[in-house]
């Protein structure tokens, strides 16, 4: 590999950052990476093998060559991405300034931003279908239950949030949910529970708790806990 002025290789990782990455955010996600070797031993499996730390700007960033591959998923994405894994360059993405969307009161700073989505991404590639197993599903279809139950409630408050605010907020980790209908086994989709579990391991794993990581644990407790000790 070519090593240019923006590389940073370590022991374990090849560290890419773009132009106009903030410090802030680059050594968040550089130091999320060392700790999360210590979190568990699947963490530690998952974070010995990846190869690759690419920290983007923005949509208009550009990789090196040796990244065409990945560059070619992240056009893909770029105006929505927060992060993503790329199996074919071994690679955690981050994209910095669309993280700007946030809810900072609920989300953190830039710095704690960057390590939710690092521990996010890096809850896929623990995964390995672990999210598709029946007790993965069994225990998502017992949180969705309860949710659709609070949400009969106008009024419903969780972690003193407005409950239906908070379930839109965070509707990426229940892709295919209807609410409308009533829940059955027709809204688990393949997308949620991989969504699902990778937030599980970020909300376990992020070692500056935010506002949205308590809402998160209190909406979904049944796939936390399986998720805990799946990585324990």
């Amino acid at each position: 590999m070519n090593i240019s002025s923006n590389y940073i290789t370590t022991v374990n990782h090849n560290i890419y950052t773009a132009n106009g990455v903030s410090n802030a955010f680059r050594n968040s996600a550089v130091r999320t990476a060392e700790r999360l070797k210590a979190f568990s031993p699947k963490a530690k499996a998952a974070a010995d093998k990846l190869e690759n730390i690419i920290i983007l700007s923005d949509a208009n960033s550009t990789m090196p060559e040796e990244f065409k591959k990945t560059e070619t998923k992240f056009h893909k994405y770029a105006e929505d991405a927060y992060g993503f894994v790329s199996k074919a360059d071994n690679a955690i993405v981050l994209v910095e300034k669309n993280h700007g969307r946030k809810n900072a009161a609920l989300e953190g700073t830039i710095a704690e931003q960057a390590e939710d989505t690092f521990t996010h991404e890096t809850g896929h590639l623990i995964d390995d279908e672990y999210s598709t197993t029946d007790a993965f599903k069994q225990a998502y279809l017992r949180d969705l239950k309860n949710i659709d139950g609070l949400l009969d409630d106008p009024n419903s408050k969780i972690c003193g949030e407005d409950t239906l605010e908070m379930v839109n907020y965070l509707h990426h980790y229940m892709e295919g949910v209807n609410f409308q209908d009533g829940i059955d086994e027709s809204d688990i989709t393949r997308e949620g529970l991989r969504e699902n579990f990778a937030e599980c391991f970020s909300t376990l794993a992020d070692s500056h708790p935010t506002k949205i990581n308590e809402i998160y644990a209190a909406l979904f407790p049944n796939t936390m806990k399986t998720t805990l000790e799946f990585v324990i």
